[in-house]
C-alpha cells in the first residue's frame, strides 16, 4: 500500500497503459484493516501524504519495513517532499516494524521502531 502524490510528470503507467496522476498527496486517507504480506514495503506512506490514518492493518515478511513513513527522497528517482501528520495505531498487530522519517507523525502500539542511528533516513 503506498499512499503518495503521483504527479503528471514523471507519468504512472497502469498495466493497460493509462496514464495515471493525482493533483494533490494522499490526505485524509484512513487504512483500516488490510494485510500487506511479502512486498518491498507493507505500507508506505510517502511524497507529502500527510493527515492519514493507519488503524488495525496486518503486515508481514516484507522485505524493508512493514510501514515507513518517508522523509524528504530521491529514492525514485525525483524528488519527494516530507510525509507529515499521520497517525498510526498497530491495534491487534504487534512487532510491525516500523521506520518514522516523516515530521509530526504519531505512532501507537507495540512496534518495532527502526533505529535511525543505524538505519538512517534518506
Amino acid at each position: 500500500f503506498v499512499l503518495c502524490h503521483n504527479p503528471a510528470d514523471p507519468p504512472f503507467y497502469t498495466i493497460d497503459g493509462t496514464v495515471v496522476f493525482s493533483d494533490v498527496p494522499a490526505t485524509y486517507w484512513t487504512l483500516d484493516s488490510n494485510t500487506a504480506t511479502q512486498n518491498a514495503w507493507g505500507y508506505q506512506i510517502i511524497d507529502g501524504a500527510n493527515h492519514n490514518v493507519l488503524l488495525d492493518n496486518a503486515a508481514s515478511d516484507n522485505s524493508a519495513y512493514d510501514v515507513e513513513f518517508v522523509g524528504e527522497s530521491d529514492r525514485y528517482g525525483f524528488h519527494t517532499p516530507t510525509s507529515f501528520k499521520n497517525f498510526f495505531i498497530a491495534g491487534s498487530h504487534p512487532n510491525l516494524i516500523v521506520k518514522d522519517c516523516g515530521r509530526g507523525d504519531v505512532i501507537k502500539g507495540n512496534v518495532q521502531l527502526v533505529d535511525h542511528n543505524s538505519d538512517p533516513c534518506f
